[in-house]
């Protein structure tokens, strides 16, 4: 029986994935989790497997854990992932997301080839993002997972950077890995600090809501229980090797987000919108990519239903503003 581990399963896309997680496939699902800032164990209600809290960074603690659970598969969420964060100090984006992901692969290879068979039946999927493939002009066309990888700020320079040791570890040793690289997602629990959250926040709280520059920076938003429902597909698939671009449903401007989200928050409190908070153009900020966009064909010619939450629809849904 497959038992998979989840790290940074206590955050906003690993919680999702969690819940999403097919129980008859897995006989064990154990979440990895260093309980930073970004996590929260009120994402995993409901869950009844088992809560480790450690650093991916702690080689003796993930074997110590993954033999404990004699796992077989790894999904590797763990990341530290705001980009303004990463501008002001880069060093914890190194520590996790680059010497982070080297050692939970050094310590999944130590495991697995301690057990019968090797690397047979095991897999470990790397959580990366489109940021990786730096910022588009709307008129270049999407890139696919050929295209090299030129990030424009330092957390997508950490992502790039791990997703080279992974595809290093896979060409040079036959390590059972795969990357999945994704849209901006979205949806219900996600960390105050991302933007739809903080929109949702400043509405309710009566406050202007800062947009950074003339705000249009374009993301394709991508619903995470789409992503999440993606991920197993893949999983199953087992597509050792390989390296897949999942794109949201919606491409929208921050603008064109903001702007939604007060004239949905002025209906459901029954206001005119010149009544809600007002938009409050600040300073943009560095290394502020203005686009986005990935070339998923790959993803489809495998028979995988695509993305098909949009964005627009999520938001006059208004679940968020109920709390």
């Amino acid at each position: 029986m497959a038992n998979i581990l989840v790290t940074g399963g206590a955050g906003f896309i690993g919680s999702h994935f969690v819940r999403a997680l097919d129980q008859k496939q897995f006989g064990k699902i154990v979440v990895y989790d260093m309980m930073t800032y970004s996590s929260d164990l009120n994402r995993l209600k409901g869950f009844d497997g088992l809560i480790v809290t450690g650093d991916i960074g702690d080689f003796e603690k993930v074997v110590s854990t993954l033999r404990d659970g004699e796992i077989t598969h790894i999904v590797n969420f763990a990341a530290e992932s705001h980009v303004d964060r990463s501008i002001e100090d880069v060093n914890p984006f190194l520590k996790t997301n680059v010497f982070g992901t080297v050692n939970l692969m050094e310590a999944a290879s130590a495991y697995w080839l301690e057990t019968d068979g090797g690397y047979k039946g095991k897999l470990f999927v790397h959580i990366s993002t489109d940021e990786v493939y730096g910022e588009l002009s709307e008129k270049v066309r999407p890139l696919d997972e050929k295209a090299p990888l030129r990030p424009s700020n330092p957390y997508a320079a950490s992502k790039a950077a791990a997703d080279q040791f992974v595809i290093a570890k896979i060409s040079g040793e036959g390590f059972p890995g795969m990357i999945v690289r994704s849209s901006n997602n979205y949806g219900l629990m996600q960390n105050d600090e991302k933007l739809i959250p903080k929109i949702v926040h400043c509405l309710k709280e009566g406050k202007d809501i800062p947009l950074y520059g003339n705000g249009q920076q374009r993301r394709c938003w991508l619903f995470v229980e789409d992503y999440c429902r993606i991920l197993n597909a893949l999983i199953q698939l087992e597509p050792i090797g390989e390296i897949f671009n999942v794109k949201g449903a919606s491409s929208m401007s921050n603008h064109e987000v903001v702007s939604k989200m007060r004239a949905a928050y002025a209906t459901f409190v029954n206001l005119p919108v010149e009544a809600v908070s007002d938009i409050a153009f600040v300073q943009d900020r560095k290394m502020h990519d203005f686009y986005y966009n990935i070339d998923q064909s790959k993803l489809m010619r495998t028979a995988i239903s695509p993305a098909h939450k949009k964005l627009e629809d999520f938001i006059d849904e208004k679940h968020f503003f109920i709390k």
